[in-house]
């Protein structure tokens, strides 16, 4: 007997890893979230989606949306995402997951929310990355002292070394337009001279999202003059020829829209992109930091709120946003993302995320008390058939539990007890202010 004790005991210590612990079940409550975002570099010039995994012990990615389309992503413009977690059988997540117990890797964490028990949302925003390409020529102008070659899209600058007789003699590493002026050294005329040149990040921001294309060897091909001032000046300025107007008009014309590589931009009356809020035909624009024109959310940077502006830059105000299918979200009439509870022009009140601004659908945990909200995200008053049950939501939209009223009794869940007579009637259609409770 006392051999069979100690058999069991060393059994217990060797499968509980030498620690002589005794096994504990493992919990169905999943207590924190981990999301990986992995960048993947195609070929030149390809923007991929990330590759997205999870850690989450007891959970799985069950769906991943992107804000905006992949083919009209741009190298260094974050992406809002959508990143959903199901629960595997028998285990849902914790309501008191929080930023904290809430970890993204490879992207800019920007909030949560609880669906139901078995499934978990996560939204953040990914900047996609790329490889540059190479310039389709470079070659020089008649003169033979300036380097010219054709833009590389989305290239911050260009690395260009400079040989003569096949030796180099001069790097240039930080060249912001798509010309360089090199005069100053290729005067010995016995000399022949040539030049390589690769797009390139310049700082180290850019770095994060952008690779090295490959050097293009020069040619002996004169550009016409109308090209040698592609790419503005050597300080990185933008030239006229950079842009196109929106709509009609010359190209050298001030107060105008003007295009550059898939973005819009706004030339003021000195020459210059407008940065920041612009005011035009009676609508508000928001010009980014490189005078870019926005368009979907974008935080303005103003107490960290967020805007939406449509397909066409125009701010959308007072108005229901469903920036994706299923998620809706609304604008006050100055253009802000609400939060917290708000109340339409029917009377109807809603509860939008206070870190997303989502509008939410279902049962929500409110301040200790529980509220539902239909389909449409209106919260829901009076009687109330949930999975069979009878609940009775008070005119604050708030959950009745543990109480009596009248000659009904509602349970610490509060599904109505012993219900079938209510259930039969108001299935029937019985107004439910007959039903007892005001």
């Amino acid at each position: 007997m006392l051999f069979a004790s100690f058999l069991f005991l060393l059994f217990v210590f060797a499968f509980s890893g030498g620690t002589g612990r005794a096994f504990a079940a493992e919990s169905s409550v999943i207590e924190s979230v981990e999301i990986t975002f992995k960048d993947l570099y195609g070929e030149q010039e390809e923007i991929l989606t990330p590759d997205i995994t999870t850690k989450t012990k007891g959970a799985f990615l069950s769906d991943v949306t992107f804000q905006k389309d992949v083919g009209k992503w741009v190298p260094g413009k974050r992406v809002r995402v959508k990143v959903q977690l199901s629960a595997d059988e028998g285990r849902h997540f914790s309501t008191k997951i929080n930023h904290s117990t809430c970890k993204v890797t490879g992207a800019v964490f920007d909030g949560y929310q609880t669906d139901r028990e078995d499934h978990f949302t996560v939204w953040a925003y990914y900047t996609p990355v790329s490889v540059l390409g190479d310039t389709e020529k470079a070659g020089w102008n008649a003169a033979r002292t300036k380097a010219i070659w054709t833009k590389v899209p989305h290239a911050p600058g260009y690395r260009v070394e400079l040989y003569a007789d096949d030796k180099k003699i001069k790097s240039f590493n930080n060249v912001r337009t798509s010309f360089l002026d090199l005069a100053e050294f290729v005067g010995d005329t016995s000399k022949i001279y040539y030049y390589e040149v690769k797009a390139i990040p310049l700082t180290s921001d850019e770095k994060k999202y952008l690779k090295e294309g490959n050097f293009v060897l020069s040619v002996t091909e004169e550009f016409p003059d109308s090209e040698e001032d592609e790419g503005g000046d050597e300080d990185g300025d933008e030239t006229e020829s950079e842009v196109a107007p929106r709509g009609t008009g010359s190209s050298t014309a001030y107060d105008t829209w003007r295009y550059v590589e898939r973005e819009w931009y706004y030339i003021d009356s000195n020459g210059q992109p407008v940065v920041g809020w612009l005011y035009k035909d009676g609508n508000w624009y928001y010009m980014d930091r490189n005078g870019a024109m926005c368009t979907g959310w974008w935080d303005t940077g103003l107490d960290g709120r967020w805007c939406f502006f449509a397909g066409n830059g125009v701010l959308q105000m007072n108005t229901w946003i469903q920036s994706t299918p299923g998620s809706w979200y609304h604008v006050d009439v100055n253009g802000y993302m609400q939060t917290g509870w708000y109340r339409d022009s029917n009377g109807f009140w809603y509860w939008l995320d206070p870190v997303t601004g989502r509008m939410q659908i279902g049962w929500i945990l409110l301040d200790g008390s529980w509220y539902y909200f239909n389909d449409r995200g209106e919260m829901h008053t009076g009687w109330l058939l949930f999975n069979k049950k009878w609940y009775y939501l008070a005119e604050d939209g708030k959950m009745l539990f543990d109480t009596t009223v009248g000659e009904y009794q509602f349970g610490s869940d509060g599904a109505l007890v012993n219900s079938e007579r209510l259930t039969e009637g108001l299935y029937y259609g019985i107004d439910p202010k007959y039903a007892g409770i005001e």
